[in-house]
């Protein structure tokens, strides 16, 4: 298990440092195009780092300077077939291991699975294939489409003047590799990932798993608006019961609690009073009678009649409806009970728009027009409605749904991370196919827009216009499961904003001739745009070391000492300022004291001596702090807790600390029977003489 969850870790990791490096060369591909796109006369060293980072971020080594001699000497064909061809060749080589590791399964056991290492194998090799076409596809994608970009008035190419433009030429070879290129790359490219993905099922599992959330978020919902103060309280003393025989001895239990007088039946005024006494502070008769008029047709307000177990079984099970209707293993719309589905369609959704609580007692039903509820005796009805009663309230804000995390928990979702997981696992679930509307941003920004009005103020414009909108997007979906990367990813978009805005301004400077010009387009502004374009590659070292927990602690630690410092320098200046300092953490330390005892809460049966008992076991860790804080030292015998068997009591309701006795320590979640007695006293009894439990 540690060796799977060391693995499970790693391969996070290696999906998040791909996410890093492919948001980098998504930037430095856009950016890096700016020369080719817009006609823009960039200041030297802009133009520099933009082909620097345009070369290394689309493998093209002949963009980098230095090597730009050597790509001018090759004719224009030479270059679109290396260009093309290069991740081709590339693939092939990445394709070897998987073919070895296939025939070797089919010699030894007949089938290409039969290797030991096909699965592992397999994997990375749709990794490696996944992350060259993503690294790929900017760079072919521009120069494939740059062969129908033509100066019409000369009829050549603008990418190279030496070559006739192919459009003038449909049977020329440039016209069609650049077809045959337009099909591969541009398009083929992303049909290619989107075809990947569906088979590995990955649309499928990631609406499964939305699903599921949405259902588990809807129950909850449902149930925080129907929950009230004293049904939760009555699911603390019960606890979480799944038996229905479990269920009616808990209560029994209960019922004989509170029937002091050992008659069998209680009436309306006793149980109310009980229920106070247990929290239950907003009961009144008139809830209670409501409530048992809204489960018993035949009931009579004015009838003083007595509550039998029986009467009192139905009036718990009415009040905690809610929490026990749903247990928590709904994983699907499909796996609800068609009670379950019934009381969904049926509730009155407008109640948590408006944020209305639900009373002790109150009826409710759905306001919506019959019409367009569905059949309340057909499943396959109610499933969509629930659905999109769900998807409705999400998109309103009233349902928020957690972080759903990739983590293998669905049929074929692991497969589908090992072989795909480049391409979908470092979004969220609801845009695993963010990868694609990413390859669709970076062809309109690198390829498209060069044909949209080229070198003129409104192609500018429609690159900004679309730019801020990406921005925007970001900022709305927050595609990533990861906060660092959405940050990352919007910074990035910023900085290619930023400097799309530097060469507008270049545009719109007409007084080429001025001093104020000249510094503007190769003095501290020039500069700037380099260095914003250069910290790209640096901000996620940067947001590490700033969250890294070891500076935290440097500061926190540095923080102190200089408080430290400053308070014993200020205490040896001011006379009596150290008393004062200490008088005051003092009381600091007497108000938590006082505010824990307040949230102590145990139950009370009106007898005062049992009560200051409890009182004395139940706050042991309390009265060690305050004989601490008055320098009493040690507290020794507080009080002996007995475990016994017997009522078996909801979570939450006692937590005993008794470290020096021979009393066991009872933690939250425990159901037991606690019969406390105070050191040295006798068990308490009741009137009969029989020990009295409190729970």
């Amino acid at each position: 298990v540690e060796i799977q969850q060391i693995r499970e870790e790693a391969k996070h990791k290696k999906v998040s440092y791909s996410a890093y490096i492919k948001i980098i060369l998504s930037f430095y591909n856009i950016v890096g195009t700016y020369p080719i796109v817009f006609n823009i006369y960039w200041p030297d060293t802009v133009a520099t780092i933009m082909q620097i980072t345009n070369a290394v971020a689309g493998v093209d080594f002949l963009g980098i300077p230095g090597f730009y001699c050597l790509g001018i000497m090759l004719p224009y064909t030479t270059k679109l077939l290396i260009n093309t061809l290069t991740p081709v060749a590339i693939n092939a080589v990445f394709v070897i291991a998987p073919v070895i590791v296939m025939v070797k399964g089919m010699v030894v056991g007949g089938k290409p699975s039969a290797h030991p290492a096909f699965y592992d194998t397999v994997s990375r090799f749709c990794w490696s294939m996944a992350f060259t076409m993503g690294l790929y596809f900017p760079p072919v994608s521009i120069q494939v489409l740059s062969s129908f970009r033509c100066d019409t008035q000369l009829n050549v190419l603008t990418v190279d003047y030496n070559e006739v433009c192919p459009l003038s030429e449909p049977t020329g070879f440039i016209f069609r590799w650049s077809v045959l290129g337009t099909l591969v790359y541009p398009l083929g490219i992303p049909c290619a990932m989107y075809a990947m993905m569906w088979y590995y099922g990955v649309p499928r599992i990631a609406k499964a798993k939305l699903n599921m959330h949405l259902i588990k978020a809807l129950i909850s919902k449902y149930q925080q608006a129907n929950s009230t103060q004293e049904s939760e309280m009555l699911v603390q003393l019960i606890g979480k019961v799944a038996k229905e025989d479990e269920m009616r001895d808990r209560v029994q239990q209960l019922f004989e609690m509170i029937d002091k007088d050992g008659g069998g039946s209680l009436d309306l005024a006793e149980m109310v009073t009980a229920f106070k006494k247990f929290g239950m502070e907003k009961v009144t008769e008139e809830k209670m009678q409501r409530l048992m008029a809204s489960f018993k047709e035949d009931y009579d307000e004015d009838d003083d009649e007595e509550i039998y177990p029986e009467r009192f079984l139905e009036i718990i099970k009415q009040m905690t409806a809610v929490s026990f209707m749903f247990n928590g293993s709904e994983e699907s719309v499909e796996s609800l009970k068609i009670e379950q589905m019934q009381t969904l369609c049926m509730f009155d959704w407008n109640r948590v728009v408006r944020g209305k609580k639900a009373e002790l007692g109150e009826k409710h039903s759905n306001s919506t027009l019959s019409a367009f509820l569905p059949d309340f005796d057909d499943p396959a009805s109610m499933c969509p409605w629930i659905l999109q009663k769900a998807r409705d309230l999400r998109a309103q804000g009233h349902l928020s749904l957690p972080s759903i995390p990739w983590d293998g928990s669905f049929e074929g979702e692991r497969l589908a991370i090992d072989r795909m997981g480049m391409v979908f696992a470092k979004y969220k679930v609801d845009y695993w196919y963010y990868e694609l509307f990413d390859m669709l941003k970076k062809l309109l920004m690198t390829s498209i827009l060069s044909f949209l009005w080229y070198g003129t103020a409104a192609q500018l414009f429609i690159g900004f216009f679309l730019l801020a909108a990406f921005l925007l997007s970001m900022l709305r979906s927050q595609p990533y499961d990861s906060s660092d990367l959405n940050n990352f990813n919007v910074y990035s978009y910023l900085i290619q904003c930023v400097v799309l805005l530097y060469g507008i301004c270049i545009v719109a400077d007409t007084d080429v001739d001025s001093d104020a010009s000249a510094t503007f387009r190769s003095g501290i502004p020039a500069d700037f745009i380099v260095f914003v374009i250069v910290t790209v590659t640096f901000f996620p070292f940067a947001t590490a070391m700033a969250g890294s927990k070891v500076l935290k602690r440097m500061g926190s630690n540095a923080k102190r000492a200089v408080r430290r410092h400053i308070s014993d320098f200020l205490d040896m200046l001011i006379p009596g300022r150290a008393a004062k300092r200490r008088a005051k953490e003092h009381r600091k330390q007497s108000q938590k004291i006082a505010e824990a005892r307040q949230k102590k809460n145990f139950f009370d049966d009106g007898v005062e001596e049992p009560k200051r008992r409890l009182s004395l076991a139940a706050d042991a860790q309390i009265l060690q702090q305050e004989r601490e804080l008055q320098g009493y030292g040690q507290h020794q015998d507080v009080a002996d807790v007995e475990m016994v068997p017997g009522f078996n009591c909801g979570p939450g309701i006692f937590r005993m600390y008794d470290e020096q006795r021979k009393g066991v320590a009872v933690e939250e979640g425990v159901h037991s029977e606690l019969i406390f007695t105070a050191q040295g006293a006798d068990p308490v009894t009741s009137s009969e003489g029989s020990e009295v439990s409190y729970s």
